[in-house]
């Protein structure tokens, strides 16, 4: 029983890091910042960003839980879970609340529907 939830917690480290380094790549390629508190000039929707609006952060929770089960670490599962509506609420809804009229304006200028994001 031990060895699968420490297989499922490296199964989680190895598609957080996955998750971070796809992302970060695709930033760069994209000439957009990969620090998270530095504003980006367009919103990216292709590669690992086309699986998730924030790929960064998915990773970085996948990666905290993986560790937190290869090291039976439970306690900290309990705080990633309020560190996740932090996240969402202090980041990711600001984030997104200051590119979606710009979005809609890109979209509908360009005849079509707003993004399903």
């Amino acid at each position: 029983y031990a060895f699968v939830i420490v297989l499922g917690g490296v199964v989680l480290v190895v598609l957080g890091l996955t998750f971070i380094v796809l992302a970060r790549r695709e930033l760069a390629r994209l000439g957009q910042p990969t620090d998270p508190g530095l504003p980006t000039s367009k919103l990216v929707a292709t590669g690992v960003f086309s699986v998730s609006r924030n790929p960064l952060y998915l990773g970085g929770v996948c990666l905290l839980a993986g560790i937190a089960l290869v090291f039976n670490l439970l306690w900290s599962l309990v705080l990633l879970l309020p560190a996740i509506v932090a996240c969402h609420y202090l980041l990711v809804a600001p984030e997104e609340r200051s590119w979606w009229p710009s979005l809609i304006r890109s979209d509908l200028s360009r005849g079509g529907q707003p993004h399903p994001y």
